[in-house]
């Protein structure tokens, strides 16, 4: 074979294993088709130590063998050279057979083709093994040996590696195996799809389809190099010329690789490209989740209070129900500052108050005579603990809702918009939540630059800054805004929404809207770009703000009032509560076990940094959130992102 398609093959592993980007096989097989340059090929791609490692590799077994008295000194520069491109090879391409097999065993339809490739994986391992062996062991091996070794690798035996790989190629492709293979990826497909066939939390769905096919790329690789190894070993000592031999492998493996390629464009098509992270199985305030602070929140008030000292004929559960205000204040107990809801009855309380007023509780501990629970006793010191009871027969203790509006409350949503830098060709590629000024509840968003084949660079992402909302000096309340959606007792709901950009666009921003009824929904800012060169169109026409509008259903109106805190939810309990359009309610926790001292649902701020495949980037095709937790519990309001496959496409 002659020396460009050892270079330009040696490129191709370069592109596989150093990961240019998704477009990474139908451009290296442009290359081979046309015949170009050295230059050429190394500006389009560029050469690593891995091409080098090849090249040097051919150069060495084809050169003028005159050069070289020592055929020993021939075999040790050779083999340590291929002993390196080989140790790249398994160190990228050392395959998850195991994580596959996870997700395809319970096929009986599936594990032979697994099992084919599983052998094969294994064998091609055991091979390289052999050629460590040979490069430590050089200088003891016989003529014959190499070249027994040479013809096993390039055998038209059942089991040889050569054989075997176009065995697994002609069961995953070949029209007469059509039938098997189709069952094969559909069932594949059916499985990556169920809710408890896998779990894809942490990974989108049509990377496990691209992991499988990188473990074909990657076996397809090896041997090949495996195949060029023995034929220029062959060579060597003259047993043949080998010319035609692997000009027919090599086109083999052109007419594999685009057969494999379609195969997977496919089948990506098929899957979700949606990602979110999974659950902690620890929680912290403040780093993994957030909660709007006092936006509904239990409040022990004495009804002396609510009825300015007038008990008489007045009950907690009848006459106090909506927009109550406190009549007057009450040494011991923390004034609401704010409106009064849902009163009702529960007894004699014991308490301590939570001097913290930046807390999001009013009481460290609080116990009731009936279902009242928050905290534990030990958390007071003695001098703090109070209680509070009936006084006489007619004067009630309430325990209500409070909707505060002090300065200590967390009750806006940022509408302000979230726009990446369009103009220096930055796209959106993570999302999270976080409390602007650790006061307004928003999305952040984390922006890279976007580059050729739509993919995006490694360097210079950052997340966006976020400029605090203008605070009023003397009533520390924030000042109004149009970028600001306050949230009451009555105004409290959220629409959980997934959104995703058309082809031949990306995400460049995100925001909260207010839509009918006041309700906040969610919008996507989308910018065109060109998919070749990776430039976003900077145009007025170029980038739309988008909101696919859903009157929410009734029935799909969650309401987390009195329910469990999702903190307590354990791993593997947690599911999706809503679908793009429902409408989600903020309300108090359970009472029994938390006192009402949580409003809920909580944000989710973690990080949704999409895991990279063979650490390429991707921009997003689209932004939602949705609502998840365990059963009972109030959940949180989770960001999911979507991947743009289009680079893969």
């Amino acid at each position: 074979m002659k020396l460009r398609n050892i270079l330009l093959f040696s490129t191709f592993i370069l592109s596989l294993i150093c990961n240019t980007n998704g477009k990474v096989l139908s451009v290296v097989l442009n290359i081979l088709k046309a015949k170009p340059t050295f230059k050429s090929v190394s500006t389009t791609i560029g050469v690593s130590l891995v091409a080098s490692n090849a090249v040097n590799l051919y150069n060495t077994f084809t050169s003028n063998r005159e050069k070289f008295e020592d055929v020993d000194i021939i075999k040790s520069m050779a083999l340590e050279r291929f002993d390196n491109l080989v140790q790249t090879i398994e160190q990228n391409g050392a395959l998850a057979v195991d994580e596959i097999s996870k997700v395809i065993s319970v096929y009986s339809n599936l594990a032979p083709i697994l099992n084919r490739i599983e052998k094969l994986v294994s064998f091609v391992r055991v091979t390289e093994r052999k050629m460590h062996t040979f490069k430590q062991q050089a200088k003891l091996l016989e003529k014959r040996t190499l070249i027994n070794f040479s013809k096993a690798l390039v055998s038209l035996r059942r089991n040889s590696i050569s054989i075997q790989m176009k065995t697994i190629f002609r069961i995953l492709s070949i029209t007469s195996f059509k039938i098997k293979r189709q069952i094969f990826f559909d069932q594949l497909v059916e499985l990556i799809k169920q809710e408890h066939g896998f779990s894809e939390c942490g990974v989108a769905q049509f990377h496990i389809i691209m992991e499988f096919f990188r473990i074909i790329y990657s076996a397809e690789v090896v041997v090949y190099t495996l195949q060029v190894f023995a034929y220029s070993i062959l060579k060597l000592y003259r047993v043949g010329s080998f010319y035609d031999e692997l000009s027919i492998t090599t086109n083999q493996l052109i007419d594999r690789l685009e057969e494999d390629d379609k195969i997977m464009k496919k089948f990506i098509a098929k899957l979700d490209s949606r990602y979110y992270l999974c659950e902690e199985d620890r929680h912290e305030k403040g780093t993994t989740y957030e909660e709007m602070n006092r936006l509904v929140i239990g409040s022990i008030e004495p009804l002396e209070n609510l009825s300015n000292g007038f008990c008489q004929g007045k009950k907690c559960g009848t006459t106090y129900q909506r927009n109550v205000i406190r009549k007057r204040h009450h040494p011991n107990i923390p004034d609401c500052q704010g409106k009064l809801h849902r009163c009702r009855h529960h007894g004699t309380y014991e308490y301590c108050v939570n001097r913290n007023e930046s807390d999001s509780r009013f009481y460290k501990y609080l116990q009731g005579s009936w279902t009242l629970k928050h905290g534990n006793k030990d958390n007071c010191e003695t001098a703090e603990l109070k209680s509070v009871t009936t006084k006489g027969s007619y004067c009630e203790v309430c325990f209500c809702e409070c909707a505060s509006e002090s300065q200590h409350a967390h009750i806006h949503l940022s509408l302000r918009p979230e726009i990446s830098d369009i103009h220096n060709n930055r796209v959106v590629v993570s999302v999270r939540f976080r409390k602007i000024g650790n006061r307004v509840m928003g999305l952040q968003i984390k922006e890279g630059t976007l580059l050729e084949d739509g993919i995006v660079s490694n360097e210079g992402l950052r997340w966006k800054e976020q400029t605090p909302f203008e605070v009023d000096e003397r009533t520390k309340l924030l000042k109004e805004s149009s970028n600001l959606h306050k949230l009451t007792y009555d105004n409290n709901k959220m629409i959980m929404k997934s959104l995703s950009a058309p082809t031949g666009t990306v995400v460049t921003g995100v925001k909260f809207i207010r839509v009918k009824d006041n309700i906040v929904d969610l919008s996507i800012h989308y910018t065109s770009y060109n998919k070749t060169t990776g430039k976003l169109d900077t145009t007025e026409a170029g980038s739309i703000w988008f909101n696919k509008f859903q009157i929410p259903s009734r029935k799909h109106t969650f309401d987390p009032f009195d329910k469990q805190l999702p903190t307590t939810c354990t791993i593997g309990s947690y599911y999706f509560f809503t679908n793009s359009g429902d409408q989600v309610k903020f309300s108090n926790s359970n009472l029994i076990n938390d006192g009402g001292q949580s409003t809920l649902p909580f944000f989710d701020t973690r990080d949704v940094v999409p895991k990279t495949f063979n650490n390429v980037i991707l921009p997003l095709s689209g932004i939602g959130i949705q609502l998840r937790g365990c059963t009972l519990s109030g959940g949180f309001i989770t960001p999911l992102v979507y991947l743009n496959k289009e680079g893969f496409m």
